[in-house]
């Protein structure tokens, strides 16, 4: 029997460099005149922290800075490449939630036009939406990349079903830490990291859970962290694969459920 082939790495043109993404690997390869400048980068998909992001807009460039613990590479796009630039933020997005890559992929114009066309045709009350069909939204509803904030969601969208994504998307603000609380608590003085669908409640929701009860909130998983809350997710999501790691290498770092959790701060 033949192996299954793995999926072609998608490849993004960007202003002097090209992006190329698999489960596998992210690589930047920068053009002649802009190596000069700044180095290729090839890191391990899994060391992905997060990314800020500046769509390309009329006159003005775009960019995307990838976040890893050590560098923060710089992807950057020319007015004329708003769509490379929304299909490679989609794909990022897609490989950080462990959705497969090619989920929601294609033209951007063309999905977004797909996404309105449907939602114009659909009985907009109580319409159940696949986490699919969600990922398509990504661009236009900035749900999942680490750093930047929320655009704002279409009244068609508003009027669905809740998406999948808004509960796993990371809020904007971090909580300030309650130094008052009780010091013998189970969450007290430790970094929490928190990934997945925590339902029936949202991230920023479970943030401030730990916020009171004296945590330390922390948005990525780090060579700080020390405790990781684990949601309902489809596969291993990019935390709970570095939090992996880092128990690997030697790090204290503890791993529970959603529902431990709550069970711990009763």
């Amino acid at each position: 029997m033949a192996a299954a082939s793995s999926p072609s790495p998608a490849t993004f043109p960007a202003r002097g460099a090209e992006v190329t993404l698999t489960t596998e690997e992210i690589r930047v390869t920068r053009s002649p005149l802009a190596s000069s400048l700044y180095p290729d980068v090839a890191r391990p998909a899994d060391e992905l922290i997060g990314w800020y992001k500046q769509a390309p807009e009329g006159c003005s460039p775009g960019y995307i800075q990838l976040l890893f613990d050590a560098e923060r590479p710089r992807v950057n796009f020319s007015p004329s490449q708003a769509e490379e630039f929304a299909a490679l933020d989609l794909q990022l997005t897609n490989l950080q939630a462990g959705y497969p890559l090619e989920a929601g992929s294609g033209s951007a114009g063309a999905d977004t036009a797909d996404a309105a066309g449907s939602a114009d045709s659909a009985n907009t009350e109580n319409t159940e939406i696949s986490a699919a069909e969600w990922v398509s939204f990504a661009e236009s509803a900035g749900g999942g990349n680490e750093g930047a904030s929320p655009k704002k969601t279409p009244k068609k969208q508003q009027q669905r079903a809740p998406a999948p994504w808004a509960k796993v998307a990371t809020p904007d603000e971090v909580p300030e830490t309650n130094e008052e609380a009780d010091i013998d608590g189970p969450i007290y003085g430790q970094t929490v990291c928190v990934t997945g669908d925590v339902e029936p409640y949202d991230k920023g929701e479970v943030w401030d859970m730990i916020a009171s009860r004296g945590g330390v909130v922390a948005k990525n998983v780090t060579k700080k962290t020390t405790m990781l809350i684990v949601g309902e997710w489809h596969s291993m999501t990019s935390k709970e694969k570095r939090a992996r790691e880092l128990q690997d290498k030697g790090q204290e770092l503890q791993i529970i459920g959603f529902q431990e959790f709550l069970q711990l701060i009763k």
